[in-house]
């Protein structure tokens, strides 16, 4: 079965547009953090970021074993990159300062951020689910991503920097479409874009993205699946799994000078032909509403020139004993 798509290729697997060996998608010089590294997406973006000859990847995550994993994989490329790992809890707010003002001082500056720490609740009810449980979604995805976006804006280059945030497609499903994710995943995911949102029209010099990375077979993915019937497993319309360093190809792609024609704010799938978007790149900036979560049905049901304002009836029921 076949996605719907807001581009008519569609991708589970790296292709040639976002290979990071491309010249024109070369990091080089560039400094990259990265939340999340010690495993799938993040560990993934380390590796492609250090394939496109990034000068720096910093990665950080709570677990260092993994940490130093990532860090043994990127070694093992032989490109240049120097990668520096750190074990810290992204919702420890004077932690992750330290770490972003520390790999300021030792390298200069911090051109791309790539935040793919997540958490995903256990499958459970808004009736049934303890607060303690429904709030750790909150804590981590979206405290958790104000912290990174906050110390990113205080210590990132001045030089087109990038910060991507990986999403879900929970985020702008209809929850009648949606078991295999609890309510905290969905409405966590749906605050963190509007954060990137504000992010960006809040700051025109940065470009901030949010970005579904497509199914990729991880821990949280694994779980997820879990969560469904059944009956609906085998059936799903994304099964087989997306390639784990699609997103992260996706994401140096982004960061080029070829990825820097999309508008700031906009939410994607990795899983998008990057040709395909870069033809539609005026049109995504001439409409605010494209790409962006919104109320569908509102405001094209009828344009504020065709709404009639019914004022009286308003007045007249407010004076009404």
């Amino acid at each position: 079965m076949v996605m719907p798509s807001f581009t008519k290729r569609y991708y589970h697997a790296p292709y040639p547009a976002i290979d990071p060996v491309r010249p024109e998608l070369s990091a080089d010089g560039k400094v990259v953090v990265i939340t999340g590294g010690g495993s799938g997406i993040g560990q993934a973006s380390a590796l492609e970021f250090a394939k496109a000859h990034a000068k720096v990847v910093v990665i950080l995550g709570r677990r260092m074993n993994a940490l130093q994993e990532t860090k043994h994989l990127v070694q093992r490329l032989d490109g240049g990159t120097t990668i520096a790992t750190y074990s810290v809890d992204i919702t420890d707010e004077e932690a992750v300062g330290d770490c972003f003002r520390d790999v300021t001082f030792r390298y200069g500056r911090i051109d791309v951020c790539i935040h793919a720490a997540a958490y995903l609740a256990d499958k459970g009810t808004i009736r049934d689910t303890k607060l303690s449980e429904f709030w750790t979604s909150f804590d981590i995805g979206v405290k958790g991503t104000f912290i990174v976006l906050q110390q990113f804006l205080h210590y990132c280059s001045e030089h087109s920097p990038l910060l991507v945030a990986m999403n879900s497609l929970v985020s702008h499903l209809a929850a009648v479409h949606v078991d295999s994710a609890p309510a905290s995943y969905a409405s966590s995911k749906i605050a963190v874009a509007k954060l990137i949102e504000y992010a960006a029209a809040e700051n025109p010099h940065v470009r901030c993205y949010s970005l579904h990375p497509g199914v990729i077979e991880t821990d949280m993915s694994r779980k997820s699946i879990a969560m469904m019937p059944e009956e609906k497993r085998e059936s799903q319309p994304f099964l087989p799994f997306d390639d784990v360093s699609l997103p992260a190809c996706f994401a140096v792609w982004l960061a080029s000078e070829e990825g820097a024609i999309i508008p700031s704010g906009k939410y994607l799938w990795s899983n998008w032909d990057v040709e395909e978007l870069k033809e539609r790149a005026d049109k995504l900036r001439e409409d605010p509403f494209a790409l962006v979560l919104t109320l569908p049905g509102w405001p094209w049901a009828f344009p504020a020139e065709e709404v009639t304002p019914d004022y009286k009836a308003a007045a007249k029921m407010a004076r009404s004993p």
